[in-house]
């Protein structure tokens, strides 16, 4: 599944709760594009883009 901007229209904490029920499930795999990443440490791997090249893995 990507997920570009998927949560950005609503708040901090329902945009929390919906990003880590699709982190639980164990045969999805996801893609999220998004400027306010507030679960980084749930994910496998965490990569920016900046100035346009891909910068390293964060997490």
């Amino acid at each position: 599944m990507i997920l570009d901007e998927g949560t950005s229209a609503l708040d901090e904490q329902t945009a929390g709760e919906i990003e880590s029920e699709l982190l639980k499930l164990e045969k999805l795999t996801l893609l999220t594009v998004t400027h306010h990443l507030k679960k980084a440490e749930e994910y496998d791997e965490v990569v920016t883009l900046r100035e346009g090249k891909l910068e390293g893995k964060l997490y």
